[in-house]
């Protein structure tokens, strides 16, 4: 057997490692009045709470409304149904649940246009980034 000629590795010092890494992306700036605007035309969907990087409050407003719009949705067939019998029963259950489904959404927006007023005090910072 023909022994196979030895093959250095081409050594790099440390600091060569580090100079070829690529550089880190600078700090994102996000738009203060595109973010309260957001907060405005579209907080109870969370889409300023999406745009400043807030995964988990945002994703909380966007559940809340869809089970708040869906609570609203059911409310007239639940309303209109024959199983709470031929009285109002159905009318009081189904007004209960549309007045449950739009104090939630108004509650989520309320809770968005405070996060508006954060947002301009200068309270709620986005996650990676800066204005």
């Amino acid at each position: 057997m023909v022994p196979r000629p030895r093959v250095e590795r081409h050594k790099v010092s440390h600091a060569t490692q580090l100079a070829q890494r690529p550089a880190p992306d600078p700090a994102r700036h996000y738009s203060k009045g595109l973010a309260v605007l957001l907060a405005v035309l579209f907080g109870y969907l969370g889409a300023h709470l999406f745009y400043l990087g807030d995964r988990k409050p945002a994703l909380a407003y966007l559940l809340t409304t869809l089970v708040c719009i869906g609570l609203m949705l059911i409310a007239v067939p639940v309303a209109n149904s024959a199983a709470f019998g031929a009285g109002m029963g159905g009318a009081v259950v189904g007004i209960f649940l549309l007045l449950l489904g739009a104090g939630g959404i108004a509650y989520v927006y309320l809770r968005a246009l405070f996060d508006g007023v954060r947002i301009l005090a200068g309270g709620l910072e986005p996650a990676n980034g800066k204005f």
